[in-house]
């Protein structure tokens, strides 16, 4: 059976991630300890100059990043963990593929899993917005057989009605 613990869209530091998470956990009624977490992306803040220069902005990020990530081992030792980046994310996660491709595939615990990162394309200034075009090549490139979809875009319908793309 897979127990997956989903965090996305925090934006926050290492410090503060560790007292979020232990305030959620302790929220969850019957909470069991999950065998798969699932990082949907902007887990980490941005700098006032994240735009003046992302490679600075993604060594910032990774050090909180980093933060987190050995928190999330400390409280689940060995606990498989897969990111997919937001479009507020100047870094790759590092963890269970780094998502060069767009589309990664997994096998855990008997689960086929896929990620897929991109956005839509909304004001360009933040990272993996991508045209509808590239997106739709990514989601014809999910196996039919996948179980499991990770991505920090949202569904078709659901939240995705703001389009700048002419």
């Amino acid at each position: 059976m897979l127990r997956a613990l989903h965090i996305s869209d925090w934006h926050t530091n290492g410090d503060s991630f560790k007292t979020r998470m232990d305030h959620e956990l302790k929220a969850i009624p019957n909470f069991q300890e999950p065998n798969l977490i699932v990082m949907s992306g902007d887990m980490v803040i941005n700098t006032a100059n994240y735009d003046q220069n992302r490679i600075i902005e993604g060594e910032f990020q990774r050090l909180h990043f980093t933060d987190m990530l050995d928190y999330c081992w400390q409280i689940f030792p060995g606990v498989d963990v897969i990111g997919v980046r937001g479009n507020h994310d100047f870094f790759d996660y590092g963890i269970s593929g780094d998502h060069h491709s767009g589309l990664d595939i997994f096998a855990i615990n008997g689960y086929k899993i896929a990620s897929v990162r991109g956005v839509p394309y909304h004001v360009g200034g933040w990272n993996d917005e991508w045209v509808e075009s590239k997106l739709l090549l990514a989601a014809n490139a999910i196996p039919d057989d996948t179980q499991i979809l990770i991505t920090h875009a949202p569904p078709w319908g659901i939240l995705d009605d703001v389009r700048d793309v002419p």
